[in-house]
């Protein structure tokens, strides 16, 4: 017997427009009348994909930020899988040539500090490969100079944005 379904956003649930087809909601929906529950699973910020979710009528759970992080329907934390602050100051300070294409993601709760899920210093957000993403995710961007500033708790991951050539340099 099935008892969760676990599916992508990504590519597989979203649409080329970043929508939920009808389709793929009504099929859901039904599994979720089958008594079969339902989790998202995605490599991005439970921040994105409560956007997803709220379009989808049903509770479901959230597997987000490639796995470091569940969030029960109610949007509660059951696991959190964090960089240890000082691996993280390590990581910046070994990678100054990154300065411009690094940040740092954060789950923090609701609140003053929501906005500040993904801190940079100072990220080049007009660029091709960095443009979509920020679109998606401007609410919860800020930056902080120097980025090591911005570390006050541990984050889920640092995260360098940058073309190949550039991260092979």
């Amino acid at each position: 017997m099935i008892r969760l379904l676990a599916i992508d956003i990504d590519g597989t649930l979203l649409d080329s427009q970043g929508r939920v087809p009808d389709a793929h909601r009504d099929a859901l929906t039904e599994v979720v009348r089958r008594g079969i529950r339902v989790a998202l699973v995605t490599g991005r910020s439970f921040h994105f994909t409560r956007q997803v979710s709220g379009a989808l009528p049903f509770p479901l759970t959230c597997i987000v930020n490639n796995g470091a992080v569940i969030k029960d329907p109610a949007g509660t934390t059951v696991v959190r899988n964090v960089l240890a602050r000082d691996a993280a100051l390590d990581i910046l300070e070994h990678t100054t040539a990154y300065d411009d294409c690094v940040g740092l993601v954060f789950d923090r709760p609701p609140g003053p500090d929501e906005h500040r899920q993904i801190i940079c210093d100072r990220m080049d957000w007009s660029h091709p490969d960095r443009s979509g993403y920020y679109a998606r995710n401007r609410a919860f961007i800020t930056t902080v100079s120097p980025l090591s500033h911005a570390l006050t708790d541990d984050p889920i991951q640092v995260m360098f944005n940058g073309s190949v050539e550039h991260m092979r340099g």
